[in-house]
Order: structure tokens, then sequence, then C-alpha cells
């Protein structure tokens, strides 16, 4: 998955929809459940069950468009004094069936959504121009192009990530951006004659 600053219109609106069907739920989820220290857990209606069944379905690929919105979802939190204990980072979207035991509810959780929902609406114009940039498609294009060896090294079992991200790896990074930007402008030449000329001059 990228993030939202590079992603085409259509691929935005998708992520909209199942933020916003992700967010129904987890309101729905709430509002017909309820917690009593008496019980282990949250008490459930029938409503809320289907509700969190929904929820966790959707749930991972929920968690990865908040991720890479860049909205933080980890708080963290310093139990009460009389309880006593130590401060500790807390996952809210992972955790959102057990935030009682946190003194946290759905404001937490709905803040979080809201604010990846927000960021998404607001790329909406940046989004469409993009989308119609065939240059921003060539740029795509070259950077998966570049990103096919490393890949290659992941499917037979490297670590990808630590190899792009090493001082080798970036210099062969910009070693095949150059040759295929090279590559492409001798295309576009000789596509439009100029190669032949420029051959010609040479000679």
């Amino acid at each position: 998955m990228q993030y939202y600053s590079a992603i085409p219109l259509w691929e935005n609106k998708r992520r909209l929809r199942v933020l916003n069907k992700f967010r129904l739920l987890v309101v729905t989820y709430y509002e017909n459940s309820n917690y009593s220290w008496m019980a282990e857990g949250r008490i459930e209606s029938a409503e809320a069950q289907q509700a969190r069944t929904e929820i966790n379905l959707i749930l991972h690929d929920a968690y990865k468009i908040i991720i890479y919105s860049g909205v933080p979802t980890v708080v963290q939190y310093t139990p009460p004094p009389i309880v006593g204990g130590y401060s500790q980072n807390l996952e809210v979207i992972q955790n959102m069936f057990i935030l009682h035991q946190f003194q946290m509810g759905k404001a937490a959780v709905i803040d979080i959504i809201d604010r990846a929902i927000g960021i998404y609406q607001s790329d909406q114009s940046l989004c469409f121009r993009r989308t119609i940039n065939p240059l921003w498609w060539i740029g795509k294009f070259f950077a998966w192009l570049v990103s096919l060896p490393f890949k290659l090294l992941g499917t037979i079992g490297f670590d990808q990530k630590k190899a792009e991200e090493s001082l080798l790896g970036k210099i062969i990074k910009a070693l095949l951006y150059l040759i295929s930007g090279l590559a492409s402008l001798l295309t576009i030449l000789d596509l439009l004659g100029v190669l032949d000329r420029l051959k010609k001059l040479l000679k």
C-alpha cells in the first residue's frame, strides 16, 4: 500500500469508502454495547456482535489505510495513580474492543478515523490533478521498474525494505533511474526523428 499522496483518484475514493464504512460500524458497535465492571468484557447486543464481525473483516484494510494517511494510531497511556503501573504505548485501533480497560471509549477511535477521512478528502483536488498528469504516471512506471530487482530479492527470502534502504541499494536505484530515464529520452528522440539527425551530426 502506498502513502495517501502517491495514489490515483480511484484509490483515494476506495479508501474513503472503507473508512466511512469502518466509522459507521464502530459507531454501531459502541452504541449497542456497554461496559460493566462486573462483566469480563463489553456487554454486546446482537447488533453489536454483528458489527464486531464486520469490523474484524475490514479491520486490516482500514488500519493500513489510516496508517498510510499519516495519522498516528498509538497513544501513550498512563494508569491513574490509585491503580499504579507504568506508562505504555497503546495501539488504539487494534485494541478498540478492550479500550475500556484503559479508561477510553468510542471517541478515541472515532477521532483517529475522522482525521484520516479528512486527510483523504483534502487531498482529492491534488489527487485528481496527478491522476490526469501523464508525467506522474511515467514516474510511477519508473518507480515500479526500479523496484523490480528488490521485489525479486524479497520473493527469494531477503529483506526487501532493508535492501532498498542500504547504501548499495540506493546507489543501484539511482543508476536504474538514470538508465531508465536515458532510455526513455532516446526513445522519444527517435520517435520524433531527432535521433537520426543527431547521429548524422556526430558523424
